[in-house]
């Protein structure tokens, strides 16, 4: 019954589409579980990625 006064607050149809739906397929499937770690330091990851390894690196070619 909350949920439907939250929805009036909503602006257009559009977006009471969509929240509707989002809490619907919430209902049928549950919550979306995300690691806590990964959320508190995302930038972590690219930058593991984005560094290669030293035996990753192309070694140059000698004259």
């Amino acid at each position: 019954m909350h949920r439907g006064y939250h929805v009036l607050a909503v602006p257009s149809w559009e977006r009471k589409v969509r929240v509707l739906a989002v809490w619907m397929t919430a209902a049928l499937y549950g919550r979306d579980i995300v690691s806590l770690a990964s959320v508190q330091h995302p930038r972590e990851a690219f930058v593991a990625r984005g560094n290669p390894r030293r035996s990753e690196q192309p070694e140059a070619a000698a004259p």
